[in-house]
């Protein structure tokens, strides 16, 4: 059933079902599976800042969120995730070193793989935590 009808029926917020189980196992086992690919979007960086979120790669250089706390919109689908908010300008990858840590980072894909309005399901992954070694952010 569509999330948004479900919650229209129901009146109360929708609880991943077993399709959607299946289906945030898979995205979070691809997800993972690029863990050896360094910084990726929708991992953190601890920056003079705070903790913020890469955004967008371009290459030699990937953005970051705005501000610590501001996640705006990852979205979640089979090649990575993808961001939609405001980005601050990037940061070299020649000066962010990995970390043992790991944070849950929010993010949503469509239920049941319907891409349309309403339909989208609200969840957390493990990404990785590098650290800013020179200071620019």
């Amino acid at each position: 059933m569509h999330k948004a009808l479900y919650e229209r029926i129901h009146g109360h917020g929708y609880q991943l079902d077993t399709r959607d189980q299946e289906l945030l196992a898979e995205l979070t086992a691809k997800w993972t599976a690029t863990e050896n690919e360094g910084p990726r979007v929708g991992d953190f960086v601890i920056t003079s800042k705070g903790m913020l979120r890469f955004t967008h790669d371009w290459g030699e250089d990937i953005q970051t969120t705005v501000r610590p706390g501001y996640d705006a919109s990852f979205y979640l689908g089979h090649g990575g995730m993808s961001f939609s908010g405001s980005l601050d300008p990037g940061v070299p990858k020649s000066a962010l070193e990995p970390t043992d840590q790991m944070q849950d980072g929010s993010c949503w894909f469509f239920s049941h793989g319907f891409a349309e309005a309403h339909n989208a399901v609200y969840v957390t992954v493990p990404c990785r935590v590098y650290k800013l070694t020179d200071g620019t952010v």
